[in-house]
């Protein structure tokens, strides 16, 4: 589905390739601040002034202080990043748009009189309002995949690198949830099918209504006319809502089942007695932070898979 989404973007790939490059600054940032704040805690808990320990394979000897600058320069650079990469993005989103509606009417305006007369009544509203904005929203949503695996990437190799063993079996598990999760996808995209058919359905109804009102006014059919209408835009309610319950409860359930094996996880490590508290806290908050990634993953994969029926009918 990225593939097929990523070639209907194919004039954004310069800016998708810019975009995904600041998330990697902000994620690694993000990640070099969150590993220093473990060892910062540990050591001021203790009352010392200075952390003497390893983290990983890296062992520290500084001040607290030294820890505390670097590890609040990090934080502001990484949010610096983040605003601009915001702003890139919503460019490239309202460009895309804007574009996009653009070439719906020229293409329209270009084409032969047998072409336009042939396409169906409310087509062309359909495509220059709601398809675009939702292939726009596609585009986001892909900016947003691309955050969410580069985070996810980022802080599972610095987790890696502070402790594997945890890190890979949590890994494992939730690769089993992920893949539990595919029949839910599968069942998005379908929904988004039928909401895709319905906005066109609704348009032309709705296109009968006001080009053919005086006759239909005559031949007193207004109200089973009105009626097409009506029962259109109740079945869209109910698949739309379905289709936005789907998407919202993915997210949550992996981000919860990501956070009980945290749990689970500094549990285990405080039974065993494990004397590396700053580097169980590193991998937990390392991995906690990877989850809230991975949970965008989840949650942009659903929309995605609703939003590409209407961005194929666009494109």
């Amino acid at each position: 589905m990225i593939r097929r989404l990523a070639h209907v973007y194919r004039r954004q790939r310069k800016a998708l390739v810019i975009i995904a490059g600041l998330y990697v600054v902000a994620a690694t940032t993000e990640a070099a601040a969150l590993v220093l704040i473990a060892p910062l805690i540990q050591a001021a808990a203790e009352g010392r002034v200075r952390y003497e320990g390893s983290l990983g394979p890296v062992e520290l000897d500084v001040p607290l202080t030294t820890l505390a600058w670097f590890s609040g320069a990090m934080f502001v650079i990484a949010l610096l990043v983040q605003a601009l990469t915001l702003y890139a993005s919503a460019r490239l989103m309202t460009g895309f748009r804007l574009r996009a509606g653009l070439e719906i009417v020229n293409g329209y305006q270009q084409a032969d009189w047998s072409s336009q007369a042939g396409e169906r009544d409310g087509w062309l509203i359909t495509l220059s309002s709601q398809n675009v904005d939702q292939a726009a929203a596609g585009l986001n949503a892909i900016a947003n995949w691309m955050k969410g695996f580069t985070g996810v990437t980022v802080f599972l190799i610095s987790a890696l690198i502070v402790n594997w063993l945890a890190t890979v079996l949590i890994i494992a598990v939730l690769s089993l949830l992920v893949l539990a999760l595919r029949p839910v996808n599968k069942y998005g995209r379908r929904l988004g099918q039928e909401v895709a058919a319905l906005n066109v359905e609704m348009n032309q109804e709705l296109a009968v209504l006001t080009s053919n009102a005086r006759e239909l006014a005559v031949y007193d059919v207004v109200d089973t006319v009105g009626e097409r209408y009506k029962q259109a835009a109740r079945e869209r309610r109910g698949i739309t809502q379905r289709a936005q319950f789907t998407i919202g409860i993915t997210a949550p359930v992996f981000r919860t089942c990501a956070a009980l094996l945290i749990v689970f996880m500094i549990a285990v490590s405080a039974v065993r007695g494990d004397s590396e508290v700053a580097a169980v806290g590193v991998v937990a908050v390392l991995l906690y932070r990877s989850s809230n990634y991975g949970s965008v993953l989840v949650d942009v994969q659903q929309r995605l898979s609703q939003m590409s029926p209407l961005v194929e009918q666009l494109q």
